[in-house]
This record gives structure tokens, C-alpha cells and sequence, in this order.
């Protein structure tokens, strides 16, 4: 993604921005069987990891179960979402490490691989004629692995929190504010419309702007998470990030409920790849999960 390229496209994403958006429904039928297949097992020290696969609609969400050995009475749960970003770990192992670390502590983590795992998803898979309809499809997939998290036994269902990372982040706002079982919520580098980053994508513009800027309107981020009901939020956002110009991240920040909010910025680019973030958002989750 060229920021600089695209900049006319993003100022005018910006300033459609809250001009009266039209909802859309992210309703899905929680009595579908998810289908859940175990593809590969393996264990280190007391952590198992599941490799599993589920049913979200007509997509098949792979992804990653981490969780203790041996159940250890109510076990809070996590569910992860990865960013777009370096090949690496634009999948479910960005936060296998946040994971195994919180597994240590009795904590059970669902990793899935996000639609833009798949390698050029931005620039040759998804198109500004199916983003509309991706997009309310990815929320749904987010709330089937919140199905296929809480299936898991001896999970706590009143101790649940969400993670993501850039795009993670910002469909993750759009989950809490139709899905009232998160309890907490960690959200990392995001914007406020997918549309600004859509738009990026100067080889592959829409074919009429304006209506695509409408049609898109429908993810109003700023006014999902005002429907959020977790009961606390850690914001964490990069002073040098590319894609996150600081007016945006005020009003990501701003826009998330309750008094127990905290918002750190760090010194550092878009991937938060530093100690400090890791640190801050393990110790963060650990005390709101209440393990040690």
C-alpha cells in the first residue's frame, strides 16, 4: 500500500466520513454446525495447539487453538486477529507467542487466518465490487470463531476478550458493536472506515467513487464501537504509522465506551513490532482476565 499515492483517494474517504451511513446486518444462524475438524496436534510443555478448521457460512476458517494441557477449571478465552502487513506473519502466527504466553496463565486462544492471509489478497483478490459483501462476511466469520472459541470446553464465556491488528482491528470494532459477548478489547493500529485503505489500491479504483464511498459508509467504525458493550479497551497506536494519520487515531480512541480505556502511543511504525507493545498488551489482557 503507497499512502502518499493514494492521498486524494484517502481525503476523500476522510471527508465522507460520518455523512449519515446506512446499517447493514451481520446476522448469521448461531444454530449452524461449525464442522470443527482437528487437522494436526502437538503440545510443548503443558500447551497443546490445535490445528483446526470450521464453517462460517460458505467459508472454511483455519486456524489456531492454543490452550493448557489439562483444563484448568473456567478458563478465559481470547480470539486473535492478524494484521496485513509483512508476509511473515500476515496470518494466524502474529500472535502465537501472545498466545503461548497466555496459555501458560490458563487462558484458551482462537488464532484464524483472516481473509488477507491469502498472499496478494489486497492488490488481486479482494475489488472494490465485492468489498461491501466481503466485509459483512468477515464479520460473520469473526463471530463464528467467537461460536467456535466459546465451544471450547471450559471456557469462560463471561471472560472474553478480542485482539486484532490493523484490519484485525477495525473488523473486530465492527464485531463489538454487534456481538455483545466480548468483554475486553485490544485494538492495534486502526482507522476509522475501511474504505481510506481500500482506496490505496490506486491500480483498481472503483468505477464510480462517490457510490462505492456510499455503499461503504455501511462500516462506520466510530459509531460500532459507540454500541460496544466490553467493559475495557486498550488502544495502542505507533507515533510513525503510515496508514494511522493522528487525527484518525484520536478518533478511534475516542469513540471507545467506558471509562476503563487506556490509549498508549509508542515510538515506533504501523507493525508495533517493539517489547514495549507486547509487554503492555500481555500484562493488560493477564489483569483483565484476572490470571496471573
Amino acid at each position: 500500500m503507497k499512502f502518499l499515492a493514494a492521498f486524494a483517494a484517502l481525503v476523500a474517504a476522510m471527508a465522507f466520513c460520518g455523512t449519515g451511513a446506512r446499517a447493514v446486518s451481520y446476522s448469521y444462524d448461531r444454530g449452524a454446525p461449525l464442522e470443527v475438524v482437528t487437522d494436526d496436534t502437538r503440545e510443548d510443555g503443558g500447551i497443546r495447539i490445535d490445528e483446526i478448521s470450521f464453517r462460517a457460512g460458505d467459508r472454511e476458517v483455519h486456524a489456531s487453538l492454543v490452550h493448557p494441557k489439562d483444563q484448568i477449571g473456567k478458563m478465559p478465552g481470547v480470539l486473535f486477529a492478524h494484521w496485513l502487513g509483512d508476509p511473515a506473519t500476515t496470518n494466524r502466527t502474529e500472535f502465537l507467542a501472545d498466545a503461548m504466553w497466555l496459555a501458560r496463565r490458563g487462558v484458551v486462544s482462537l488464532l484464524p487466518d483472516e481473509p488477507w492471509s491469502v498472499p496478494h489478497w489486497f492488490d488481486r483478490v479482494r475489488s472494490a465490487s465485492t468489498d461491501e459483501r466481503d466485509s459483512i462476511a468477515d464479520v460473520i466469520a469473526l463471530r463464528r470463531s467467537l461460536d467456535a472459541l466459546l465451544a471450547t470446553p471450559g471456557v469462560d464465556r463471561d471472560r472474553i476478550a478480542y485482539v486484532g491488528h490493523d484490519f484485525g482491528a477495525m473488523y473486530g470494532a465492527l464485531l463489538a458493536g454487534t456481538d455483545s459477548r466480548l468483554a475486553y478489547a485490544v485494538f492495534m493500529a486502526p482507522t476509522t472506515t475501511l474504505s481510506e485503505w481500500f482506496l490505496l489500491d490506486t491500480k483498481r479504483p472503483p468505477s464510480d467513487t462517490a457510490a462505492y464511498l456510499a455503499q461503504m459508509s455501511a462500516f462506520d467504525i466510530p459509531a460500532a464501537l459507540a454500541r460496544a458493550t466490553f467493559r475495557g479497551s486498550l488502544l495502542q497506536f505507533a507515533a510513525h504509522d503510515e496508514f494511522v494519520p493522528a487525527a484518525k487515531a484520536r478518533a478511534f480512541a475516542s469513540a471507545a465506551p467506558g471509562a476503563d480505556r487506556t490509549v498508549t502511543t509508542y515510538d515506533t511504525d504501523h507493525a508495533l513490532a517493539i517489547d514495549a507493545a507486547t509487554d503492555d498488551r500481555r500484562t493488560w489482557l493477564a489483569a483483565h482476565l484476572g490470571v496471573r
